[in-house]
């Protein structure tokens, strides 16, 4: 299809409006297969014909491409910007195509900016509008796939899989349809449900030779394969399939697929580098040279990056502001992982307590069985300090008076950063102190925390 573009482009090289339609269909094409330089150079010469020729539909369509193309690359800010510029062209001209592509991605743009609660709100919206427009069919159920991967990320796992249910009942295109299966993949991933990843990478064919044309998909498929093999009880399989993906730039290279592929290989490293130390030191160091050339354009990016430079409390800290339950206790794990390695038992402890509750209320049965064979080895009861904060009514507080110092700034709504301002220690000491207080009172969020303190008349 390339080559059929780039014949039909010097084919016509006077610039009028023949050649404009012609670029933005290359432009757009260059711009999902990540050739994000030459895609948006046709992309904007392509806009600056539409402008001259007033062609105001065009000119919202090649605003969007060229959106997509800072989404891409993580300027997201700036992704926002152009999209709702390009909406408020398409509602003057009555575009119903450009006004919901302009929703989709900005739903997208929301979600890999940490705002996901926003995007499931612009979502809805947006498929009331498709509706209206009479595209729901194409465009609307696009939206809904983009909300289903907005609770995904909230670890709203039920809601997810029953949107996907209901959406694939809409008959959506083929590439729609396949969206959709791959969010369904991902919360296979979580929940340990092997059959149903391996339904979902059996109809888009990941198991096949060819591979995908293009970016998201790439990523998405190398993230479910790597999730399979880790489910099969084949952690080297999955090694092997990591260390192929850190070679291929076009993914760890472009910020809005790359942070949550590098962040799962730095995952990978985590789980396997007993089994593999020399191969997961390799694939570190070329994970953390790929993060290093990235931007850090969003909360999100940031998790991600402090997940990668090992500073795990910083990252479960960063994942719980976010509202991202899985990540959260992902990071809680591999900081346990990491206490219980420098001897540190008590840490361990504190760590794989608070990221239980968390693992069993999003039905996580992998992320829970990898804490309790952790808590095993290291000899820790997951349980015991439940059984603590049930014998306060004697008087005797399961916190230590520097945690319930916390707690009481915490139960008053401040940050980790303010509490450390107030209490005169780092932030990241901070963020310790609420892992072992979520730990020690068996909950797994800060408002939790607060509300089993007043219960058990730990604060005033």
């Amino acid at each position: 299809m390339l080559d059929d573009l780039r014949y039909a482009e010097r084919l016509v090289p006077e610039p009028g409006l023949e050649r404009a339609e012609v670029l933005s269909k290359l432009g757009s094409y260059l711009i999902f297969s990540g050739e994000l330089a030459e895609g948006t150079t046709h992309t904007e010469e392509a806009l600056r014909i539409a402008r001259e020729h007033g062609e105001e539909t065009l000119e919202a369509e090649l605003l969007l491409n060229l959106a997509l193309g800072h989404s891409i690359a993580g300027r997201i800010e700036t992704t926002i910007e152009l999209n709702e510029t390009a909406q408020a062209i398409g509602e003057r001209v009555e575009s119903g195509r450009s006004v919901l592509r302009a929703i989709a991605n900005n739903v997208d743009a929301l979600n890999n900016m940490g705002r996901s609660v926003e995007a499931i709100e612009l979502a809805l919206e947006g498929e009331r509008l498709s509706r209206k427009y009479g595209r729901y069919r194409n465009q609307g159920t696009f939206i809904a796939n983009n909300r289903a991967e907005a609770l995904e990320a909230l670890g709203r796992f039920d809601e997810a899989a029953e949107l996907v249910e209901r959406i694939l009942g809409n008959d959506p295109t083929l590439r729609t349809r396949h969206h959709l299966r791959r969010v369904r993949g991902d919360v296979a991933v979580a929940r340990g449900e092997t059959d149903v990843l391996k339904s979902v990478l059996d109809e888009v064919s990941a198991f096949g030779t060819v591979p995908e044309e293009f970016m998201q998909e790439l990523t998405t498929d190398a993230r479910l394969m790597i999730g399979l093999r880790m489910l099969s009880g084949e952690p080297l399989a999955a090694l092997e399939i990591a260390e192929r993906v850190a070679l291929e730039a076009q993914i760890t290279s472009k910020p809005m697929l790359g942070w949550r592929m590098l962040g799962l290989l730095g995952g990978i490293c985590e789980t396997v580098e007993e089994l593999a130390p020399e191969r997961v030191a390799a694939l570190r160091a070329h994970v953390e040279k790929a993060a290093a050339a990235m931007t850090v354009d969003s909360p999100v990016a940031e998790a991600y990056r402090l997940g990668l430079t090992r500073d795990h409390d910083a990252a479960a800290a960063a994942w719980e502001r976010l509202a991202r339950p899985f990540p959260q206790a992902k990071s809680l794990l591999y900081g346990g992982r990491m206490a219980a390695g420098a001897g540190d038992r008590d840490g361990a402890a504190s760590r794989l307590r608070a990221a239980h509750p968390i693992a069993g209320a999003l039905s996580a049965r992998p992320l829970a069985t990898e804490i309790e064979a952790l808590a095993r080895r290291v000899g820790i009861s997951l349980t015991e300090q439940a059984g603590v904060v049930g014998q306060t009514g004697g008087g005797e507080s399961p916190l230590t008076p520097r945690e319930l110092e916390v707690l009481r700034l915490v139960a008053l709504g401040r940050s980790n950063r303010e509490v450390a301002a107030e209490l005169f220690i780092s932030a990241k000491t901070v963020s310790v102190h609420v892992s072992n207080i979520l730990g020690k009172l068996g909950v797994s969020t800060r408002g939790e925390a607060v509300a089993t303190a007043h219960r058990l008349a730990l604060i005033g």
